[in-house]
């Protein structure tokens, strides 16, 4: 049976013309290192690893920065809560 990766501690989500990034982090205990992650759609698009949570965090805030210039938007919660 092959291993599940764990998701990653949740940072953000954008959305943009009915699609999605999430951004999460992980600790890699095999490296010892953090690891900052871009998801599009739920796919893996972009990984960076540092060897210190707050360096993984600053990228996270300098990636959610960027597709906010791009025209990405925080998701909005419908009234009925959905």
């Amino acid at each position: 049976m092959a291993d599940v990766p764990k998701p990653g501690a949740h940072v953000w989500t954008l959305v943009n013309a009915g699609h999605r990034y999430d951004c999460e982090l992980r600790f890699q205990a095999e490296s010892s290192e953090w690891e900052c992650r871009l998801l599009e759609d739920g796919e893996l698009r972009y990984a960076w690893r540092f060897t210190r949570r707050a360096s993984a965090e600053i990228e996270a805030e300098m990636q959610r920065w960027f597709l906010l210039r791009e025209g990405w938007t925080r998701p909005v919660a419908s009234p009925s809560g959905e």
